[in-house]
């Protein structure tokens, strides 16, 4: 990736933005009844406070050694605040048993502590004590309620709580505007990839890039995303949502450049013979083939085991970026079909994507596997399982938080037998995961293997349209594609482009309003905060439809491009 000067720019316009921004929140939580920072900040802070501070280790490791396994899990010392995984209770009981192992009088081997056997016992315990002191002194982030998130996203935000204040409160916010703007630069590595590829360049020059401060691929990202404010927004309110977008990205560079697009140049297709017979300069119709002339790579490189590790990582994070493995099956398949590595197509195509959902499968074991081991059953019931029965009716603006509330008020007023909500509410989360995941699936699976951006695009746009928990800031998580997709969308007229962002903008601002009303004011727009989530749903799906069909006519006019050139070419040839 080149950085020009007019990219510069953009990058000093998007900090400049994001830190002012950061400046008026302070005023506006000091000064304004509304406050700037949004509550899911608060929680975030809180937990990363529990972590770094809640778990008094000198005080539960001064008590004798545990006999209790509770105790140790759960030290009476701390009750509920220390990380409460079978790891963390181990390195507790280790370091409560440090005196039996270094005092003469306690200890196993006696007084006699020269012999080698104590010597490497005591060298062992000293190498490892510094990490049994990290394990054991970690508090528990789900002690603060409503946190439904990786613990590591609290271990991440600890440092700013040793920090004096402002920075204290500050120190989340910062490090997700940064975030924010790192997207900005992921979004330029992909776009200038994607050019080298399609234009067939193996690596990119000065030459190459001349004119890429003026182009697509350097505007874009900077006028809809760096100078941006509602990302800019979403970010400095304090929504970690910036670090996923990063992971995103991040998982999708190193994929395309350890698979790039198989459809990035389309095929060529040759004229029609004549009618007198085949003419011998015709060209036969080939497969597609990325133009871009690579050497074959080690099945095994580095950037082939890092893509599957990002994704894993990228999946513990947040639970749904899951929906795009059906979108990197097919890309997998067809990029390994072009590239070939000595079998039959349909064995690389197998080969290329078991080998990635292998590395996959084993990193996200690798992620899961130590955090529940330090933090226990919390984090398997907060941040995964929660999700699969949450009914939100507070914070939430989709068409189901109505039914959500109704059941709840239903419920606690007596309207209703509490058997028969009790019954019917383990059913509604799971039954509404069902329409949102299979139109994911379709979506990426038939897309997938043309476009992996548009596809994963598509497929979050799908998710966020029909997901029972509806917030401004998920809409973030489709916005990241388009500065990256927007080059791909031909609509049929200027105007029906600005309808299209009209409609969206107006459908959202009409939701946002009521939802402020009740949220904020408590005033009872319940009936019209529903009507206008519907409503939100119903422009999401036209707009999708319509980048639909706009990203069709794309590839309809390269298509004919490419017919166009072939032609051209068949031609120069027989008049040589």
């Amino acid at each position: 990736m080149r950085i020009g000067s007019s990219r510069l720019s953009w990058l000093a316009g998007g900090l400049a933005l994001r830190f002012a921004l950061l400046g008026w929140g302070m005023y506006q939580d000091a000064h304004s009844a509304v406050p700037y920072t949004d509550i899911d900040y608060a929680v975030f802070t809180s937990a990363a406070q529990h972590v770094a501070h809640s778990c008094p280790l000198d005080v539960i490791i001064a008590v004798p050694p545990q006999e209790e396994y509770e105790d140790l899990v759960n030290p009476p010392e701390a009750p509920g605040l220390c990380a409460q995984g079978y790891l963390s209770a181990a390195a507790r009981f280790l370091l409560q048993m440090e005196r039996e192992l270094v005092d003469p009088e306690l200890s196993a081997f006696g007084k006699d502590l020269d012999t080698a056997d104590a010597k490497i016992s005591l060298f062992v315990f000293s190498l490892f004590r510094p990490f049994f002191r990290v394990l054991a002194g970690l508090g528990n982030p789900f002690a603060r309620p409503t946190y439904r998130y990786t613990p590591l996203l609290a271990l991440v935000l600890a440092p700013g709580q040793y920090l004096a204040e402002p920075w204290r409160g500050l120190f989340g916010k910062v490090l997700f505007a940064l975030a924010d703007v790192v997207i900005a630069l992921l979004m330029w590595d992909i776009m200038d990839l994607r050019k080298r590829q399609r234009a067939g360049a193996k690596s990119s020059s000065d030459e190459d890039n001349d004119d890429d401060d003026n182009d697509a691929a350097s505007w874009l990202p900077g006028a809809l995303w760096l100078l941006n404010p509602f990302p800019a927004q979403i970010a400095t309110r304090g929504s970690s949502e910036s670090l996923l977008g990063v992971l995103v990205f991040g998982f999708l560079d190193v994929t395309l450049r350890s698979s790039p697009e198989a459809s990035l140049a389309l095929p060529s297709v040759a004229p029609k013979a004549a009618a007198n017979g085949t003419d011998e300069d015709t060209v036969a119709p080939t497969p597609e083939e990325p133009t871009e002339a690579i050497a074959p790579l080690s099945l095994w490189s580095n950037s082939a085991i890092f893509a599957p590790f990002l994704f894993a990582l990228t999946i513990h994070w947040k639970l749904y970026p899951v929906i795009y493995a059906a979108s990197l099956v097919p890309h997998l398949a067809s990029s390994a079909r072009t590239r070939g590595s000595g079998l039959s197509s349909s064995w690389s195509s197998v080969g290329a994507v078991a080998r990635y959902g292998f590395v996959a499968i084993y990193s996200l074991i690798g992620f899961c596997g130590p955090v529940y081991l330090i933090w226990g059953d919390a984090y398997l019931h907060e941040t995964i399982l929660h999700h699969f029965h949450r009914s939100d009716h507070r914070h939430n603006f989709s068409p189901h938080f109505l039914g959500a509330y109704l059941s709840n008020v239903a419920s606690i007023e007596g309207f209703l037998p509490s058997s028969l909500t009790a019954a019917a509410s383990p059913l509604a989360p799971i039954l509404g995961f069902l329409p949102q995941l299979g139109l994911c699936a379709f979506i990426g699976f038939s897309l997938g293997g043309k476009d992996l951006i548009a596809a994963c695009a598509a497929q979050t746009a799908a998710f966020v349209m029909l997901n029972k928990v509806s917030t401004s800031q998920y809409f973030t998580w489709f916005l990241w594609f388009l500065p990256i997709v927007a080059p791909s969308l031909e609509f049929a007229s200027s105007a029906e482009a600005v309808l299209v962002g009209s409609v969206w903008v107006a459908s959202q601002a009409a939701w946002l309003s009521q939802a402020y009303l009740l949220e904020f004011k408590a005033i009872d727009t319940y009936l019209s905060t529903y009507l206008t989530s519907l409503l939100l749903v119903v422009a999401h799906a036209w707009v999708l439809v319509r980048c639909f069909t706009a990203w069709g006519r794309s590839r309809q006019t390269q298509l004919r491009a490419s017919m166009a050139a072939t032609a051209a070419s068949s031609s120069g040839k027989k008049a040589s």
